[in-house]
C-alpha cells in the first residue's frame, strides 16, 4: 500500500471515528487519536489541499464532541500513552479555544 493510499484511508477512519464518537468504546476513542498521530506524520509530507481541508473540518467537530471522550483522554494521558499534540488534550481546551478553532 502506498502512502497516499494509507492517508486517504487513515483520514476515512478518522472521519467515521469522528462522526460516530458518541458510539465510541475506549478502545476506538484510543485508536483515532493515534490515527490523527499518523494523519499528521503524512499530511505534512504528501498531504494535498483537499486532505488538509477535510481533516480541519474534522478536527473542528472532534473539538466540539471533546466532553465526549475527555475522560478516556485522562485516563490514557494518565497510562503514558499520549504524544504531544493537541488532540491529546481535548480535555484541556477551553470553551474560549474552542470558539476560535
Amino acid at each position: 500500500m502506498s502512502k497516499r493510499e494509507d492517508l486517504n484511508k487513515l483520514i476515512k477512519q478518522y472521519e467515521l471515528g469522528v462522526r460516530y464518537l458518541e458510539e465510541a468504546t475506549f478502545e476506538e476513542v484510543a485508536s483515532l487519536l493515534v490515527y490523527r498521530d499518523s494523519i499528521a506524520e503524512l499530511l505534512s509530507n504528501i498531504g494535498n489541499q483537499e486532505d488538509r481541508e477535510r481533516i480541519a473540518n474534522m478536527d473542528k467537530e472532534l473539538r466540539r464532541k471533546r466532553n465526549l471522550v475527555a475522560e478516556d483522554i485522562r485516563f490514557l494521558r494518565k497510562s503514558g500513552k499520549p504524544g504531544s499534540s493537541w488532540w491529546w488534550y481535548l480535555d484541556k481546551i477551553t470553551e474560549e479555544e474552542r470558539a476560535t478553532a
